[in-house]
């Protein structure tokens, strides 16, 4: 097994430190600093429901802000409205889609964010498990925000 060669502890395959945490991350992706901690295998889980929730809540609120504002200003120009709804939900679906497919393409490739930058792949594998390995066995809970056990 080899020895990482910062904290000088056991370092099992697929494990990397973050310079940030000072620890060693099974599957680091990468360090959040909005979150405030390592992104790995253990919680990626949870980080992808904070990522939907925030574009849910994103496209909700400029919904209720457009709706707002037109009642406020009253706008009899549909033209205007039509400009104050759209393009924050455009770019939030277009920010949602491009984190999604970069989620997908982890998925499929088995590679986290530092492997990729490392060019090192995990062991091929289906999209299945890997998305079993991510969000746990039971894919009926894969939409409960919840740590599974690996």
């Amino acid at each position: 097994m080899a020895e990482c060669g910062i904290c000088h502890r056991a370092k099992p395959s697929r494990y990397y430190h973050c310079r940030h945490c000072n620890h060693c991350i099974y599957r680091l992706d990468h360090h959040c600093n909005f979150v405030g901690n390592c992104l790995g295998q253990h919680n990626s889980k949870v980080y992808v429901h904070l990522l939907l929730n925030a574009l849910f809540h994103a496209i909700a609120e400029t919904a209720v802000i457009a709706y707002h504002y037109a009642s406020l200003l009253q706008f009899n120009n549909a033209h205007a409205l039509f400009t104050l709804t759209l393009l924050p939900t455009l770019f939030a679906l277009y920010e949602s889609t491009r984190l999604l497919r970069a989620f997908h393409t982890t998925l499929k490739r088995n590679q986290t964010l530092v492997e990729s930058y490392k060019r090192v792949r995990g062991p091929k594998t289906s999209l299945l498990s890997a998305m079993e390995s991510y969000f746990g066995k039971k894919s009926l809970w894969w939409l409960v925000p919840t740590f599974e056990s690996h």
